[in-house]
């Protein structure tokens, strides 16, 4: 189990969902938002990232028994920017 910051990412080029948001830690993609989810806030993250800002959360990332990762992510709904 790890808790920490990751990052919400609005994948842009997704095929299989224009208003996918990754959620990254560092480099690595640990998973994706609940589609609804990023419906929900797609726009918001593209705006951010337009004005070259990341969106960070609150994560606890637990491993199952199978060796997938699963990421319960908290952060403040409405979604907003802060300044950078």
């Amino acid at each position: 189990e790890w808790t920490g910051r990751v990052v919400l990412v609005p994948c842009n080029d997704n095929q299989h969902d224009r208003t996918a948001v990754e959620i990254r830690r560092g480099t690595r993609t640990l998973g994706f938002l609940p589609r609804a989810l990023a419906a929900e806030v797609h726009g918001r993250l593209v705006e951010a990232a337009s004005q070259g800002r990341a969106v960070a959360a609150r994560a606890e990332i637990f491993e199952t028994k199978s060796g997938h990762l699963t990421a319960v992510v908290r952060f403040a709904r409405p979604l907003t920017i802060g300044a950078p």
